[in-house]
């Protein structure tokens, strides 16, 4: 839809002037078109219905800009040229195409801007070529990949729940006797800020009743989670048994992760784990060594720790929990 509205919507798209063309069906555009089949994608990847786009004009915004808010708040923009297509690839410098340098504003890539009439020469000549809505639209499911925590709420636990009831009647029964929905949805949002799926019901379900006499930490518990969901993130990651690459935790850096881990625990026993101080320096070259193969580091590397392709973990489950965070 597109208007104004004075209530906080989870996810809001404002657009230039120039760019108010591309939602009027009537004319040809297809922005909405785009977006709600990206929407419709990443709820069936990840496990929960993304809530509908408020899309709306913006005058403060450059002609051809857009911006993405999430529960009002700004997260990133983007500019577009309304009658020109994206081409992306190698190298965007071919002589045999012309058009206007510029750069993917989903991924930052660089990117050339041509002609409509061109897109079968710009493919033909090796480019990937994107309709200026899918551009919009590739752009506003990123952000929503990115804050899926943000975006998950207390009516999407009760749907979860729904779901486990019409599938595991029992299951959904004993699980609503052991945990509140305000644990819960912290327990899923902390698996969605890594970008772990939530489609698996049942094992969450399961994990968090055979986990919740001992422990009641929402990130321990996610942790959990994250072990039994370990086939879905290897398969997200590395489909097909490709070989992966890990990091290993050095045995004596290790053993002063579980020193800082016990001293604060005693000091508070209730001190949530992402919270325990490390040492910076430590945490800088983690990020460092990372940085080359996985972007965003935070998401791969709490994926990566649960690997055991070799049968070796990496770390210990105790180590690695407050890794995600630093």
């Amino acid at each position: 839809m597109i208007g104004a509205s004075s209530n906080v919507d989870v996810i809001a798209l404002s657009l230039g002037f120039k760019l108010v063309p591309l939602v009027n069906q009537k004319k040809g555009g297809s922005l909405i078109k785009s977006i709600r089949g990206s929407r419709k994608t990443l709820s069936e990847q990840i496990g929960f219905v993304i809530p509908e786009v408020v899309i709306s004009d913006n005058l403060s915004l450059k002609p051809s800009e857009y911006a993405i808010s999430i529960d009002g708040d700004e997260i990133e923009r983007g500019e577009v040229y309304v009658d020109k297509s994206m081409a992306v690839g190698a190298h965007i410098d071919h002589p045999e195409l012309d058009g206007i340098v510029g750069v993917d504003p989903a991924y930052r890539l660089p990117a050339l801007w041509i002609h409509n009439d061109d897109k079968t020469k710009a493919i033909n000549l090796g480019f990937q070529v994107i309709g200026v809505h899918d551009v919009i639209a590739t752009h506003v499911s990123k952000v929503c990949s990115e804050h899926l925590d943000d975006i998950f709420n207390y009516d999407d636990v009760k749907t979860l729940n729904q779901r486990l009831a019409s599938q595991h009647p029992e299951l959904a029964e004993t699980l609503a006797g052991v945990i509140t929905p305000n644990l819960q949805m912290q327990v899923i949002r902390q698996l969605l800020a890594q970008q772990v799926p939530i489609i698996n019901v049942r094992t969450i379900a399961n994990t968090i009743i055979e986990s919740i006499d001992t422990v009641k930490d929402p990130i321990l518990l996610s942790s959990n989670i994250r072990v039994a969901l370990k086939r879905t993130i290897i398969n997200l990651i590395s489909p097909h048994n490709k070989t992966m690459q890990a990091f290993i935790i050095h045995p004596s850096l290790e053993s002063e992760l579980k020193s800082a881990i016990s001293v604060a625990q005693q000091n508070d026993p209730t001190i949530p784990l992402d919270s325990i101080p490390l040492e910076p320096r430590f945490c800088r070259s983690f990020k460092i060594v990372c940085q080359p193969w996985y972007k965003p580091c935070k998401v791969k590397t709490c994926h990566l720790c649960w690997s055991s392709l070799q049968q070796q973990d990496p770390c210990s489950p105790n180590s690695r929990k407050p890794l995600p965070r630093n």
